[in-house]
């Protein structure tokens, strides 16, 4: 298995958000208290059976059903990313005994909350990634990670495996990205007489929302189907502050 991306919660002016436990995924918490079971009294770190488990759980040396071949230059790109985000876990909380995989904790914000540098610079991150080519293939490390989405559709999105996977993604993609991922807090814009009119799709912040992107942060993005296109307003619904408060009160999802 592999291992989100945009992401949703409350305020414009004074951000906040609830830091609640989300389930690992059952392979992954099996794994950790098997070997913690299996070492009682051998000596060995927590830290050491955590990163194992989690070196395995997103390994590439299993086959996997990839949208196309990955090449050695990929792989080593990812590879890489792991190992940092398992650094950053190892110095966030080595000495910590519970049997909980420790990840990275980062600071997110609404996209439009103060200071703008922060948009800025999460945007720029994207387009280095988008354009930053790895060896002969001519993919970029944006495309390498998002093809990890794609292929991990079915397994990843329609159970309850859709909040782990997600949670360790997202937390790949910003170790790519250098900076954490804003989110976008969609209710806002839901009590506008016309949402199709936020101010996110501007220049300013996502780029047009009607056909080819031509402006903004990701103008002249290309996808696996051609051009990134865009046509806000036509399906589906924004969420509201109803539905935020009705997730919140589910004692468990």
């Amino acid at each position: 298995m592999l291992f989100v991306f945009f992401v949703v919660s409350l305020y414009i002016g004074a951000t906040s958000g609830l830091i609640e436990p989300i389930p690992l995924p059952s392979s992954l918490e099996e794994c950790i208290n098997y070997k913690v079971d299996l070492n009682k009294g051998s000596g060995v770190p927590l830290h050491v059976i955590q990163n194992l488990c989690l070196s395995k759980f997103i390994s590439f040396e299993t086959p996997h059903s990839w949208a196309r071949n990955v090449t050695k230059e990929e792989q080593n790109y990812m590879r890489s990313l792991i190992r940092k985000v398992i650094s950053e876990s190892e110095r966030n909380g080595r000495h910590r005994l519970k049997r909980n995989v420790l990840l990275p904790q980062r600071i997110r914000r609404e996209i439009r909350a103060a200071p703008f540098k922060q948009w800025d610079d999460y945007a720029k991150a994207v387009r280095r990634l988008k354009f930053k080519e790895i060896g002969p293939s001519g993919r970029s490390r944006y495309d390498t990670i998002a093809d990890i989405h794609m292929t991990a559709i079915n397994s990843s999105h329609f159970g309850p495996n859709f909040l782990p996977w997600h949670r360790l993604y997202l937390i790949t993609m910003e170790t790519a990205l250098g900076v954490p991922i804003p989110y976008w807090d969609s209710s806002i814009d839901y009590e506008m007489e016309h949402p199709t009119k936020s101010i996110l799709f501007s220049q300013k912040y996502f780029g047009n929302g009607f056909g080819i992107v031509k402006t903004g942060p990701f103008a002249k993005f290309q996808t696996p189907s051609g051009p990134l296109i865009r046509n806000i307003g036509s399906d589906g619904s924004l969420f509201n502050k109803r539905i935020y408060m009705q997730f919140h009160k589910k004692p468990s999802i």
